[in-house]
C-alpha cells in the first residue's frame, strides 16, 4: 500500500484563479498496492464498502460484465465475470447493502430484464426469475418498474401505473425479503395528465416517499412535492406556483445534518431555493438567488451559505450566444436536459401545504384501463451512499466561476479562474462533492502541462472566503471524478487509470480551516 500524509500549499493555479485563499490541511492518500489490467469499456462504475471491499465494474456492449474486486486496504484480490451480457438496451442501477449488492439491468422496450445478487467476495447468484414472477404477481401487467431501493438494509421495490381515462399515476411502494415475498405494500395515487406534469423524481426517505411533480398550466407552472406516508397511507402536498416557469432542472436533496430538504430549480438566470422539514414546513422563505450568469463564463458553482451549505454547479447551453439560460445540478443527482428558461422573476410565489389523501383509492375496479407509464431518474436516496455526478466534458477550456453566498444569500466572495492565464487547465466538466468536517467541498480535475493530471479541493471557509488547493496526487494517473463515492467519513474513492492498468485511491482529508 502506498500512503502518504501531506500538508498542501497553493503551487500551480496562483496566477489562474482571482480573490481567493490559500490554506493548509492534512491529507491521507492511499493508492492500490496492485492494479489490474484495464479491460475493454464502456462504462464503468464503483460499487463501494461492500463487507470492507470495493467492486469496480466494467460494462461492455454485447460481453459478459466483469468486475475486479479490492479489500479494504485497496488491495486487488481478484476478478469475476458474471453470466450476463450488457447492451445498450438496458439501463443499470447498483443497490449496495452492507454485506452484498444488487445489480438491476432494466431493459428498454422488449428487453429482458436482468437481477444479480453479488456478495463481496464476489459470488453472484441470478434473482431473474424470482423478480420476475413477483412482478408479474404483486403489479398489473403494464406497471414499470421505476427502481429498486436499500431502506434499513431492505430491499423496495417503487412501482408505477398510469391511468389514461382517470389521468391519474399510482406509485405502490413494496417491501420484500430476500425470496421476494411481500412484507408490506402500499400505493398511493395522485392527479396526473401525460403533456403536462412530469414526474421528476421519487424518493424514499426513511419511511417516507417524496414525490416532485412540475406542471405546465395554461397560464402558469407550479411545482409539487409531494411526501406520501408508508406508514398511514396519507400524502401531504407542498405546492409553489408562478406566471414563469420556474420548473426545469427542478430536484430536491436531503440534508442530513438537520433532516431537510433543499429543493431547487431554475429560472432563466436564476435560481430559485427553497428549505423545507420532511413534514414540508418552511424552514427558510422561497428565494430567487442570480447566478451572474455570462456568456463568457458558462460555467459556475455557487455556494449556498446559511443553513444550507451546498454547492449548486451550473452550466450554460452550448449554444452559449443563443440563451442565457442554463441548467442547475444538485451535486449528486443526475444531470438534467437543457431547457429554455426565462429570466422575469416577477409575481413569485403562491404555496401551500394540504392533505390530499383522498385520492389513496379512486383506482378501485380501473386496472382494465392501465396503460404503461415511465419515467426513471437515478436518484440516491441515502446520504452514505452517494452517487456523485459529472456533467458532460466541454473540449473549450473557458473560464469557470466559483461564487460564495452568505446566509441572507447575498454574494460574499466571487472567484474566477481563467483557464488561460495559469499553467493549468481546470475542467469544470469533472467534479465531486462531498463532506470534510461537516463543510459541503468541491473535487475537480486539473489537466496540467505534458498530459500530467492534477486534483483542487474547492470549499468556503466561515468568513464565507472561498479557499482553494492543489491535492497532491501522482500526476501520471488519470482520476476518474465522474466514478466517485464517499465510502466513510471525509473520505472520497474513485478509480485511476495509468496507461493499460486501472486501480483505486482512496483520499482523506483532515484540519480545514474553519
Amino acid at each position: 500500500m502506498m500512503k502518504k500524509r501531506v500538508y498542501i500549499k497553493w503551487l500551480v493555479l496562483f496566477f489562474a484563479l482571482q480573490n481567493v485563499f490559500i490554506t493548509t490541511y492534512s491529507q491521507t492518500i492511499s493508492y492500490s498496492r496492485q492494479a489490474g489490467k484495464l479491460p475493454a469499456y464502456d462504462k464503468m462504475q464503483l460499487v463501494a464498502n461492500v463487507a470492507g471491499n470495493h467492486h469496480l465494474l466494467f460494462l461492455k456492449k454485447d460481453e459478459p460484465i466483469r468486475a475486479f474486486i479490492f479489500d479494504r486496504e485497496l488491495q486487488f484480490t481478484g476478478e469475476i465475470e458474471l453470466p450476463v451480457k450488457w447492451s445498450d438496451s438496458f439501463d443499470v442501477r447498483l443497490i449496495p447493502l452492507n454485506d452484498v449488492y444488487y445489480l438491476h439491468l432494466y431493459g428498454k422496450g422488449k428487453a429482458r430484464p436482468e437481477l444479480w445478487k453479488v456478495t463481496a467476495q464476489g459470488d453472484a447468484t441470478s434473482l431473474t426469475s424470482r423478480f420476475q414472477q413477483f412482478i408479474d404477481t404483486a403489479f398489473k401487467q403494464n406497471t414499470t418498474v421505476v427502481q429498486l431501493v436499500n431502506r434499513n438494509e431492505q430491499l423496495v421495490v417503487i412501482a408505477n401505473t398510469y391511468y389514461e381515462e382517470q389521468r391519474v399515476l399510482a406509485t405502490t411502494v413494496t417491501s420484500v425479503d430476500e425470496n421476494f415475498k411481500t412484507l408490506s405494500s402500499r400505493t398511493f395515487s395522485y392527479p396526473f395528465e401525460r403533456g403536462a406534469n412530469l414526474l421528476s423524481q421519487l424518493t424514499l426517505i426513511g419511511e417516507d416517499l417524496f414525490i416532485l411533480k412540475p406542471t405546465r398550466h395554461t397560464q402558469n407552472y407550479s411545482l409539487d412535492l409531494i411526501r406520501a406516508e408508508t406508514a398511514t397511507g396519507k400524502m401531504f402536498r407542498k405546492t409553489f406556483t408562478s406566471t414563469d416557469n420556474f420548473t426545469p432542472g427542478s430536484a430536491f436533496r436531503f440534508l442530513a445534518k438537520d433532516s431537510s430538504l433543499l429543493l431547487q430549480s431554475s429560472l432563466g438566470s436564476k435560481i430559485f431555493i427553497s428549505k423545507l422539514s420532511l413534514s414540508l414546513k418552511e424552514m427558510m422563505p422561497p428565494r430567487l438567488i442570480e447566478s451572474r450568469f455570462s456568456s463568457k463564463i458558462p460555467g459556475h458553482f455557487i455556494f449556498l451559505g446559511g443553513d444550507v451549505e451546498q454547492w449548486l454547479a451550473m452550466s450554460l447551453a452550448v449554444s452559449r450566444s443563443r440563451s442565457q439560460s442554463g441548467n442547475t445540478y444538485m451535486l449528486a443527482p443526475e444531470n438534467f436536459r437543457p431547457r429554455n428558461g426565462y429570466d422575469n422573476a416577477g409575481r413569485m410565489m403562491n404555496y401551500q401545504a394540504d392533505d390530499i389523501s383522498a385520492y389513496r383509492n379512486t383506482l378501485t375496479g380501473y386496472g382494465s384501463y392501465a396503460r404503461p407509464y415511465y419515467y426513471e431518474s437515478d436518484f440516491s436516496n441515502l446520504p452514505s451512499r452517494n452517487r456523485i455526478r459529472s456533467v458532460v466534458a466541454d473540449k473549450d477550456p473557458l473560464p469557470v466561476r466559483f461564487l460564495a453566498m452568505d446566509k441572507d444569500f447575498k454574494p460574499a466572495g466571487d472567484s474566477i479562474f481563467d483557464n488561460k492565464k495559469g499553467a493549468a487547465v481546470l475542467n469544470a466538466s469533472q467534479f465531486a462533492c462531498f463532506t470534510v468536517n461537516g463543510k459541503n467541498c468541491l473535487i475537480l480535475r486539473q489537466e496540467l502541462p505534458h498530459s500530467k493530471k492534477g486534483l483542487l479541493l474547492v470549499y468556503v471557509n466561515d468568513k464565507n472566503q472561498i479557499i482553494a488547493s492543489d491535492i497532491t496526487v501522482f500526476e501520471n494517473f488519470d482520476y476518474l471524478l465522474q466514478n466517485a463515492q464517499t465510502p466513510g467519513k471525509d473520505t472520497l474513492l474513485m478509480p485511476f487509470v495509468q496507461k493499460s492498468e486501472v486501480g483505486l485511491v482512496k483520499l482523506r482529508f483532515k484540519n480545514l480551516e474553519k
